[in-house]
């Protein structure tokens, strides 16, 4: 019998390893190097972070469609609620007072027993249009993350009442412009505000002032200062709020500057802009117009 050398013999050994690991995979032995190791988890938190991008603006985007219909709903309840009396807007109050009577939607949000209470939105002897808005939701924009039920307001020209004296922003000089009534009185509704979102650190009740007398007073009266941002718009969607139009129609509109530069305040009070702004001008030239 002849004797194997020693090469043949390491050989052999070799191949029946190899013939074990292929009939077994699990048994091999599989490393990385830390640059590979490296590599796999750049690659997957570049990936992770590109998903969540994606997801977060698609997030936006629902939100902002969610907030276009609920606009939609609410515009529509304001013109069936003319067209039911007669083209007689429906009231726009500018008050503070618990007392202050019914308006198209009840409440002075700062108010404990307001600010989070959606009953009232929908309660016909108070909102007068919960007839034709039954859907508390239908007031609250769904990126606005405060407490409060509501996050929309009217243009405080369209039939503003004060049941304890006269609306502000409307009168002095800002008298020289058109106050509505009636959807008759609206010759150019495709241009004029009707509800818009507000800002959580400026909303109280539901009435948007603007003043177009720039005088910076509620009255209108007093020397002309350039420009004032009296309620903040809001800006729930990307440096932009939603809001209708008397024709019916809803669109986003995005701030250029002031707006989108202000910062979230702690104590809602007027600011003073300059000639140059474009968010104040444009809340101007889309309130109201020379009588």
């Amino acid at each position: 019998m002849d004797v194997a050398s020693p090469y043949r013999v390491a050989a052999k050994v070799e191949f029946m390893k190899n013939v074990c690991l292929l009939s077994n995979p699990s048994s091999r032995l599989i490393g990385f190097t830390v640059i590979e190791l490296l590599t796999v988890v750049a690659i997957v938190s570049i990936l992770s972070g590109l998903l969540m991008a994606g997801m977060v603006k698609s997030r936006g985007k629902a939100r902002m469609v969610l907030c276009i219909n609920n606009h939609k709903q609410l515009q529509l309840a304001w013109q069936f609620y003319a067209s039911d009396h007669n083209g007689r807007l429906v009231t726009n109050s500018d008050n503070d007072e618990m007392n202050q009577g019914a308006s198209w939607v009840f409440g002075v949000l700062y108010r404990e027993s307001v600010g989070t209470n959606q009953e009232l939105l929908i309660n016909p002897e108070v909102s007068l249009l919960a007839p034709y808005a039954e859907s508390a939701d239908l007031y609250k924009c769904p990126s606005d993350e405060s407490e409060y039920v509501r996050s929309v307001s009217m243009n405080c020209r369209l039939n503003p009442q004060r049941f304890d004296g006269n609306p502000n922003w409307v009168g002095g000089r800002g008298a020289a412009y058109m106050t509505f009534r009636t959807l008759s009185d609206i010759r150019q509704p495709s241009n004029v505000l009707a509800i818009m979102d507000e800002r959580r650190d400026s909303i109280n009740d539901a009435f948007f002032g603007i003043d177009m007398s720039n005088t910076g007073s509620k009255s209108g009266v007093g020397f002309p200062q350039p420009y004032w941002l009296i309620d903040y718009p809001g800006d729930y969607h990307g440096d932009g709020m939603v809001a209708s139009f008397a024709d019916g129609h809803v669109e986003r509109h995005g701030w250029v500057d002031f707006v989108k530069m202000l910062p979230v305040r702690s104590g809602h009070r007027p600011l003073r802009s300059d000639p140059s702004n474009a968010d104040v001008r444009w809340l101007q030239e889309h309130c109201t117009y020379l009588r």
